[in-house]
């Protein structure tokens, strides 16, 4: 019998039922005993142990974080959770965390606030935070925002770090895709960034909490091993707790030998000569005066004090000329928008931590100063009508809502734990 005529009886025998059945039952039974066979004990024990190391990494913010990166948490988080409770939201970087208090501004507004700002934050960060709060249920009177000069002119990768700390799927996904959009031309950007290197960062270290705070932990470790005590967990818990007791905003001590000086170092750390835009934050500053539009909030844009002598050097190198063009386009689109410019307001050095950044004095009077503005344009407007309003200096009052750095190293220090009070408020403007 040739070799044609085998096979030609063999596949006939396989096509009779009994032989089908046979095969059938033989394959499930391999199959079965495949299904069965033990994953290696080995293997379950190194994935649970990455679970564990994730999850006490992760429940553990004030151990393992920056400050900047828990200023971003706790105000991602604060987003949903405490900004539907007021009445009015401020969002920005860091001069509006450290300029605008909370508790002065309702006192002198009648106006429930929170501070949402995040240091170093641009434009999409404070785009994300408000959409999150809308979809959390949040209705505010009002949004107090500030964009700064030298955060609209950063690329994505400054603050992946702290994109790492929040952004969900969706927003690293709208973040790289606007990032993949903009064409910056042949160059160093071109060579050394690239969008999608920049997502799969985002999200690894999303997910990943281990490698987001691989720095923190090794610094947590090497001091151990040293016997070397980290200040980092400290200081966490100082600006967590001065946070917290001034509802979201980080109040300074004052810096009575703070002289203002600007030299080139200040110069080179703060731009003032840069007036290149970056496309991508302006982008996300036209989503972000569109999405408080569309849900009918008035929208504040704060124009912050910094010390006269930066002030100077921005508007002679022209940079200030170009952050300002920028401010009258976005208001000709938007022009609901109300400008409250406190840059020529009389703000001192000896009101400031910092060449830009207002002391608790400083917060002070700006605080007040924001909060009768906004106060007297809700009552005299019932809808909004923008205008460009110059801010008049206010001298600093209200020391007792406030609890700045100082007073909050001594608490944590000494393991104290009061809680200011809060002034009685006037009577509120009306809401729309």
């Amino acid at each position: 019998m040739s070799i044609f005529t085998r096979t030609k009886h063999t596949l006939a025998r396989q096509r009779r039922p009994e032989v089908r059945i046979g095969l059938t039952m033989r394959l499930s039974e391999g199959a079965t005993n495949r299904i069965r066979a033990p994953i290696p004990a080995g293997l379950l024990g190194m994935l649970l142990l990455v679970v564990l190391v994730e999850a006490f990494l992760a429940s553990r913010p004030l151990d393992f974080n920056d400050p900047v990166s828990l200023n971003w948490i706790y105000s991602a988080r604060d987003a949903s959770r405490e900004a539907p409770r007021h009445d009015v939201l401020f969002m920005g970087d860091s001069l509006i965390k450290y300029g605008l208090i909370p508790r002065v501004f309702k006192k002198h507004s009648g106006l429930s606030a929170y501070n949402l700002g995040a240091a170093r934050a641009p434009s999409s960060t404070s785009y994300f935070l408000l959409r999150r709060a809308f979809e959390a249920g949040s209705r505010p009177t009002a949004l107090i925002l500030e964009l700064k000069p030298g955060q609209l002119l950063c690329v994505p990768e400054y603050t992946v770090h702290e994109d790492q700390a929040i952004l969900t799927l969706r927003e690293a996904t709208e973040l790289a895709k606007a990032y993949r959009a903009v064409t910056f031309g042949p160059g160093f950007i071109d060579r050394f960034f690239r969008p999608d290197s920049f997502w799969t960062q985002i999200v690894l270290g999303r997910v990943l909490t281990s490698y987001r705070t691989r720095l923190e932990v090794r610094s947590r470790v090497l001091g151990f091993v040293k016997g070397q005590p980290d200040l980092m967990p400290d200081h966490d818990r100082m600006v967590n707790r001065n946070w917290t007791a001034n509802d979201g905003a980080n109040v300074m001590a004052d810096k009575p030998g703070f002289n203002g000086f600007v030299g080139e170092a200040e110069e080179r750390v703060f731009m003032v000569a840069q007036t290149f835009l970056n496309p991508i934050n302006l982008d996300f500053a036209d989503r972000l005066f569109n999405l408080a539009t569309h849900h009918d909030t008035r929208v504040y844009w704060l124009l912050p004090p910094i010390t006269p002598k930066l002030q100077e050097r921005r508007e002679q190198t022209g940079a200030e000329e170009r952050y300002l063009k920028f401010v009258r386009a976005v208001q000709q689109k938007y022009p609901g928008v109300t400008i409250l410019d406190a840059r020529h307001s009389g703000f001192e050095h000896t009101q400031f931590c910092d060449v830009i950044h207002l002391s608790n004095r400083g917060a002070r009077s700006l605080s007040r100063s924001v909060a009768l503005a906004v106060r007297d344009d809700l009552a005299k407007h019932s809808r909004p009508t923008g205008g460009w309003l110059e801010l008049p200096f206010l001298e600093g009052e209200d020391a007792e809502l406030v609890e700045d750095m100082e007073r909050s190293h001594e608490i944590i220090l000494n393991g104290e734990h009061p809680k200011p009070s809060i002034a009685a408020a006037p009577a509120a403007a009306p809401r729309r």
